[in-house]
């Protein structure tokens, strides 16, 4: 019986791909902290734009529910967002960003283009390129678990 090889360009990828997101999440934790919030506090305000339940958040966020309570308190306390009473089902709070919180989140995703790692010297052609191929690995992917997944950034 032969062993397979590992595939020298999928190595490559990889590596790449790391290196990458690495790079991404020092970038984003710059710019959060640049507006007093920590890592996961910024992608709340990111994922945002409409109106989301704390189980939507969460999914989304890929935490534990139990984790979005705190998320949205320090929220709250910035007068970023504020929770809202579901019409159809009084148990359920929606999210929805106030105007200091929708201001907030214009100015960090202006401020994280800036120095951008993924798009950082590519022109505008190679940019629409790089967003075509994202979009196929999103194709079929599996969902990503919720489980083991750091919360603390």
């Amino acid at each position: 019986m032969t062993a397979a090889t590992p595939n020298k360009v999928t190595q490559e990828i990889i590596g790449l791909v790391v290196d990458l997101v690495e790079r991404m999440h020092a970038h984003f934790a710059d710019v959060t902290a640049g507006f007093g919030l920590t890592s996961i506090e910024g992608r709340a305000l990111f994922v945002l734009e409409e109106p989301l339940s704390m189980g939507e958040l969460a999914n989304t966020l890929r935490c534990d529910a139990s984790y979005i309570t705190g998320i949205t308190d320090r929220l709250e306390e910035q007068g970023l967002v504020e929770r809202q009473v579901y019409a159809n089902d009084r148990r359920v709070k929606h999210l929805v960003l106030t105007s200091k919180g929708k201001q907030l989140r214009e100015a960090m995703l202006l401020r994280t283009e800036q120095g951008l790692p993924a798009t950082t010297g590519l022109t505008s052609e190679q940019c629409f390129a790089l967003r075509d191929l994202l979009r196929v690995t999103q194709q079929d992917s599996p969902a990503v678990p919720t489980g083991n997944v750091d919360t603390t950034g």
